[in-house]
């Protein structure tokens, strides 16, 4: 594919703003594809996309500023300014700052419309933490950014019940992307998982384990509170993150070698002693088929049964499992 035409992107982007014409530009992105393309820029595009990001969000047109972080994260990776140099240049004149006014503008959405379900706002959630993500892998400098600027954001996010569960579960698989991501390197040189607003977070996340509601919301937020903290944290740690003597001493028993396991066994104990009041019901099957197709318990000499959970928050059920390729996978109805 021959590259896009110079600016092309910032012309529809231009259009949209001074002209409220966003018809080419939605158009335009569910045409075009992002493969063996190069996005030419002004110095400007950042402020542009900003003050048409705000714009539209205060004005309460989310499927237009939805448009925007697509631009991002379809194209972020291909951009080029004058002079040379792509998302990093976005970074260094300071765009997560910027990403974190958009995710303080979402959040109010997200916080007005609560715990039912609504399209719009998801829509508004999948595209915010993809494009964030293409900012991330853009460079150190972004990861590393994301990290101080909106990680205690997010997993807060994910661990907010008063928000619809579906947009916990999006913002708790992009916590673990995110803090899979951090290198070694980085973690050393700035504590930025050691500040009391991380603390504060982490107590959040571990609260929202015991509440439940989605049995794979609370692996993603299990996984999450191990990548944060080292097995020997934990251990400092899991009496304050669980009060009940039982369920820190639980907790503590996780090995990260046997982690799926090992959650399993907490998380089962953690709903089961919640009683009728529980949200998560997990059983054990003898067989599951998909159509015709059997679903094989995944290959784990510690699994002591295929599980299939009834998740009452999500209004789901949901089971890992294995097909032909071995590879363990989770489905979600």
């Amino acid at each position: 594919m021959a590259p896009l035409q110079d600016h092309q992107v910032e012309k529809l982007l231009d259009e949209a703003s001074k002209h409220n014409n966003f018809q080419d530009l939605e158009k335009f992105l569910q045409n075009e594809s992002k493969e063996e393309t190069t996005v030419k820029c002004s110095r400007q595009f950042m402020t542009k996309l900003d003050k048409l990001f705000i714009r539209e969000m205060d004005l309460g047109n989310v499927d237009h500023a939805c448009l925007v972080l697509t631009v991002l994260h379809k194209y972020g990776e291909t951009l080029v300014f004058p002079g040379g140099g792509g998302m990093s240049v976005m970074v260094a004149q300071g765009f997560v700052k910027k990403m974190v006014q958009w995710f303080d503008k979402a959040r109010k959405l997200w916080e007005e419309a609560g715990s039912s379900r609504n399209e719009t706002m998801m829509k508004l959630a999948e595209d915010y933490f993809d494009a964030l993500m293409v900012v991330c892998e853009s460079c150190k400098e972004g990861i590393y950014e994301v990290t101080e600027a909106l990680l205690s954001h997010i997993g807060k996010l994910a661990s907010d019940a008063q928000i619809n569960i579906m947009i916990q579960k999006e913002a708790a698989r992009k916590l673990n992307a995110i803090l899979e991501k951090i290198p070694i390197e980085l973690k050393k040189k700035k504590k930025i998982l050691s500040s009391q607003e991380a603390s504060s977070m982490m107590s959040a996340v571990a609260n929202q384990i015991l509440r439940g509601g989605d049995y794979d919301l609370q692996v993603s937020l299990m996984e999450a509170l191990c990548r944060m903290a080292s097995p020997v944290q934990r251990n400092q740690l899991a009496d304050s993150w669980f009060t009940m003597t039982f369920v820190s001493s639980a907790f503590k028993k996780i090995k990260d070698p046997e982690f799926e396991t090992d959650c399993r066994k907490f998380l089962n104990m953690v709903n089961g002693m919640q009683g009728d009041g529980r949200s998560v019901y997990s059983y054990p099957c003898l067989e599951a088929f998909l159509d015709k197709h059997e679903l094989l318990m995944p290959e784990d000499k510690n699994l002591e049964a295929f599980w299939i959970d009834f998740n009452l928050g999500s209004q789901s059920m949901s089971f890992y499992f294995c097909v032909a390729d071995k590879k363990a996978q989770v489905m979600t109805l």
